[in-house]
């Protein structure tokens, strides 16, 4: 069985870091975290996977974005990983976080 990495809903928003504000798309998914997130930073400086299933968030950063996404993991949701791609738990944080964004495709 393939994997489809076609993105039905997106949301977006804003995470100020540092007091720099970067623009957030997520996503869910079930697999594939780091080809949704591709995906998600075509016109976004952070993405986050979040998988409710096994209850974690994937986050990636772009090229350009000089937010360590390891660093916002373990912040942001009990988790860690590396400069571009972290992981975490589903969390308050994030139900909280994603209350600000608004639901539509790019």
């Amino acid at each position: 069985m393939g994997t489809s990495t076609e993105i039905l809903t997106t949301f977006f928003g804003k995470l100020t870091i540092t007091g720099i504000p970067y623009t957030v798309q997520s996503c869910f998914a079930s697999d594939a975290y780091d080809l949704y997130a591709d995906r998600l930073l075509k016109t976004a400086s952070i993405a986050f996977v979040v998988d409710p299933k096994n209850k974690i968030v994937f986050i990636k950063t772009s090229n350009t974005c000089e937010v360590n996404a390891g660093k916002l993991a373990a912040k942001l949701f009990e988790g860690g990983g590396v400069s571009r791609m972290g992981i975490g738990k589903l969390n308050e944080t994030l139900i909280k976080l994603s209350k600000t964004f608004t639901e539509g495709n790019k």
